[in-house]
């Protein structure tokens, strides 16, 4: 009776003409709590701009809900497969099998991309694609016109393959926009869906018009000697050069209203073989059109000139951080060439600044099917804009970040500027989420101009405890500020058209060069070396043979970021300290006379002999849904996926059965390292927890908005606080590592209490922590590899100088053979070894291979027993 009066009262409202169409936040800036690793609840502020879009909501349909022949029907007229494959139900039996990608391609075809994202889905025709008559009425009733996909992922990209060898569900053709009559109030049109369709619905909430692109305020024009000091100066990115200059296999994105490609500083034009190697738009109106990408466009322009414009164009033009330069450098005689630079890409998202526009950036992006052209396949998202004011209580917002993190995209985010007319400091997201998915980064004053104050937080810069470290962002006060495509101090503008015959009207853009400054310049700085540094990790020669994790480059360029004479460590105003990419690549240096050189990343992993703390008393806590996990209808329980374990929820019926009954506890190891390391006070060694790649058994973290992710953290680190890890240690090498689990009791609808015991989460089987090394090898260590974990690892994987491919592993069973197999990068099978276990336990596998150089991963499967790693070859 309770749900029917409920839903009446919701259905008259929403069926009122006197609803309000917007809603709009308080005047008063609200505080949400968040928990730290810690337990420990720390306030933030919501600032009240965020209104929302009139006439859109984003939905995520529940597996099963839609019609998926009429779903991929677009995708297989387009490519003339032929009948639709056999279906049962809702069930997807089989599919033909899309075209597959090649490397001179990123995403589907723009003719068919702009099909799939226009074609809208009307209730009353016969391209309805709600499978519940119910459902399909009460949208007719409550005023929805149609829905259109949020992305261009078809039902066939049931898994998304990463780059570290992960696979993880991909559902994103279940996430559509609802076009509906502005007059219905948003908020309760979510609240009726969940609560009277939660078999159907597993998320609904408004889109919002949030993004604040922060502005430039300079207006100086500057060259290198003169003003691109951020480069020279700042971040010490000459130095960088001598070693890394850009890999076009690494791919920078950037999400802005717009990029003006056609400059010449970032290759005038665009796609296969190009600096820029593609750029869609993400706004789709509400009539189906979808804007071209914006050129005159004086933010992204200038953004992503400065994470890569073309670094050695000509003497006139400005200097990209991940560039590249083309040729062999003059003054290396006899060395390899540095490379083209990274490649770019355009995330536009037109005039506007809906949310939905940045989700479906950051979901296709981050996405890399193996089958079909779906996704891109990007390797660090650089954002200097605000998306939400409050994206922490915006699972769809915060998912999407999640995805990247987990499929091992960088993610840099803008601080913002401070609003001196609020009462406290503005939240930006994503700059403000979890420093281990997406690094925050802060303005910096320019150096010369403050010699009291060198490499310190810019006034107006914002801050905050999710300061990841400064970079610099031009200080106008100073007159100096960042131009044109490529500078900080100096970056590229876009076109500014002349007529050059006036006569016949024929028009001659002219491309320019000006001031840009504010954090939206820091970010990409940030976002430029964390692509030198991936670009790197790609060399053969760099002594390098460790597939890096988003926690790896975030924890180098903290390790070598710069401090003031003030500072010791971390603070909320200047985080680690300022960005010295020269100073990171000092570090990477593989020569052994180098006095601070020789530093060598390595990864550990335990899952035996862990220790655990008491449980803590019971609390209710929220496990958001992970954005893209396999969904299973039904009652709450664990679902198994490849080797990683996520707990389903929010059923949404009630406010209760959308959160959990849990105790949680800590999971640790305490590890002495090897002595191949030299530590002392002038090479110091740094370590951080990191998520693990498949294969790596984890726990989660200590979030109260848990979405699932593997989580560890070097706990007696120092230079950080209860919410930033300390990456320095001590000099006895020995440390702890902690990881959380949880013992969850889900709503019982009968007891009407949290009676229905799920278990452990993770499960016991899965538990594990996962940490790098950052250090200098002691001097009479010749090779990375000979470095070997303290503990033996359940999977081994490496090919020697003889070109034999060994795997060493540990089987549960003898008599059930295991065959092992190898992937490239992009998933896709390369050769099986059939029946290579010939004992129970320890067992070593070798063969001759003749693979090309490249990564990819092996795989250890009987049916019952799965185990993954990623390795590199180089020839």
């Amino acid at each position: 009776m309770k749900r029917i009066i409920a839903f009446m009262f919701l259905w008259a409202i929403l069926c009122s003409e006197k609803v309000s169409a917007q809603f709009t936040l308080p005047s008063d800036t609200t505080t949400y709590w968040i928990q730290n690793q810690q337990g420990v609840m720390i306030p933030i502020k919501r600032n009240p701009d965020s209104t929302i879009v009139k006439g859109q909501l984003l939905i995520r349909f529940r597996q099963g809900a839609l019609d998926y022949d009429k779903l991929m029907s677009p995708y297989l007229v387009y490519y003339d497969i032929g009948p639709r494959a056999h279906h049962k139900g809702n069930q997807i039996l089989s599919f033909p099998e899309l075209p597959h990608d090649d490397t001179s391609h990123r995403g589907f075809p723009d003719s068919l991309r702009f099909r799939l994202l226009t074609e809208h889905f009307y209730f009353d025709s016969s391209n309805n694609i709600i499978t519940d008559s119910t459902l399909r009425n009460f949208f007719i009733s409550s005023g929805g016109f149609f829905l259109r996909r949020l992305t261009t992922a078809s039902p066939v990209d049931t898994l998304s393959i990463t780059r570290r060898g992960d696979t993880l569900g991909c559902d994103h053709y279940n996430w559509m926009l609802l076009n509906y009559d502005t007059t219905v109030n948003a908020l309760l049109l979510c609240a009726a869906l969940k609560l009277n369709f939660p078999h159907d619905i597993l998320m609904a909430l408004p889109d919002r018009n949030g993004t604040k692109f922060f502005k430039h305020p300079g207006d100086n024009l500057k060259f290198y000697d003169s003003c691109e000091v951020n480069l020279k100066r700042m971040i010490n990115a000459e130095k960088a050069w001598d070693f890394e200059v850009g890999n076009p296999s690494i791919i920078l994105a950037h999400f802005d209203q717009g990029v003006d490609y056609r400059h010449p500083d970032l290759g005038a034009g665009i796609g296969p073989s190009k600096h820029v190697l593609y750029g869609h738009q993400f706004y789709v109106s509400s009539t189906g059109s979808i804007d071209p990408i914006n050129m005159n466009q004086g933010h992204g322009t200038p953004c992503i000139g400065i994470m890569g414009a073309l670094t050695n164009r000509n003497a006139t033009s400005i200097a990209g951080i991940a560039g590249g330069w083309g040729v062999l450098p003059s003054d290396s005689p006899g060395s390899q060439d540095l490379g083209m630079g990274c490649s770019l890409a355009i995330l536009a998202s037109g005039a506007t600044g809906y949310k939905s526009a940045y989700i479906a950036a950051v979901f296709e992006s981050a996405s890399r099917s193996a089958s079909t052209f779906y996704g891109t396949g990007v390797n660090v998202i650089n954002t200097s804009a605000s998306i939400a004011n409050d994206g922490y209580s915006e699972p769809d917002l915060h998912g999407a970040i999640n995805y990247a993190f987990e499929n091992g995209v960088i993610q840099c985010g803008a601080m913002g500027e401070i609003n001196y007319n609020e009462n406290a400091k503005p939240v930006s997201f994503p700059a403000e989420y979890e420093q281990s998915w997406v690094i925050g980064v802060g303005g910096s004053r320019f150096e010369d101009a403050h010699p009291l104050d060198k490499k310190t937080k810019a006034q107006w810069s914002n801050y905050g405890f999710t300061m990841g470290l400064l970079a610099p962002s031009g200080d106008t006060q100073f007159g100096c500020t960042i131009a044109g495509p490529g500078l900080n101090y100096s970056t590229i503008n876009s076109q500014s058209p002349t007529i050059l015959d006036p006569l016949n009207e024929i028009h001659n853009p002219i491309y320019t060069y000006g001031s840009f400054a504010g954090t939206s310049a820091s970010a990409p700085n940030v976002a430029g070396s964390a692509g030198l540094i991936l670009s790197w990790f790609t060399r053969p020669y760099s002594g390098q043979h460790v597939a890096l994790e988003p926690e790896d480059v975030y924890g180098i360029i903290k390790a070598s970021a710069s401090m003031s004479l003030a500072q010791t460590a971390w603070d909320t105003s200047n985080g680690w300290g300022h960005l010295d990419i020269g100073q990171a690549f000092k570090m990477l240096d593989p020569d052994s006379t180098k006095a601070a050189g020789r530093y060598v990343l390595y990864h550990y992993s335990f899952s035996n002999w862990l220790d655990s703390s008491a449980w803590t008393t019971d609390s209710t806590v929220w496990f958001f849904n992970k954005a893209c996990s396999p969904v299973t209808q039904g009652n709450h329980r664990l679902e198994k996926y490849q080797n990683r374990t996520y707990l389903l929820n929010d059923l949404g019926r009630t406010a209760q059965e959308s959160k959990y009954f849990a105790k949680v506890r800590s999971i640790s190891k305490t590890i002495s390292l090897d002595s191949i390391w030299d530590v002392k006070s002038t090479t110091p060694l740094f370590a951080w927890g990191r998520s693990g790649s498949l294969g790596e058994k984890s726990g989660w973290d200590f979030s109260q908005f848990n979405f699932q992710s593997g989580y560890s953290r070097v706990n007696d680190g120092t230079g950080g606080d209860t919410l930033n890890e300390g990456i320095y240690h001590s000099q006895n090498t020995t440390f702890t590592v902690v990881t959380a689990q949880y013992d969850v009791w889900a709503w019982d609808t009968t007891t009407h209490a949290y009676t229905d015991h799920i278990g452990h989460v993770p499960p016991d089987s899965m538990l594990g922590v996962n940490f790098s090394v950052f250090g200098k090898l002691q001097s009479s260590r010749s090779d990375v590899n000979q470095i070997q974990p303290s503990q033996k690892e359940e999977l081994v994987v490496f090919v020697n100088s003889d070109r034999e491919l060994v795997v060493d592993y540990t089987a549960p069973a003898w008599n059930i053979r295991s065959s092992i197999e190898i992937y490239d990068i992009l998933g896709r099978l390369v050769v099986t070894y059939p029946n290579s276990t010939k004992v129970l336990g320890r067992n070593r596998f070798s063969t001759f291979t003749n693979l090309n150089s490249g990564t990819y991963v092996c795989r250890i499967n009987n049916g019952t027993f799965t185990k993954s790693k990623s390795f590199q070859i180089v020839r």
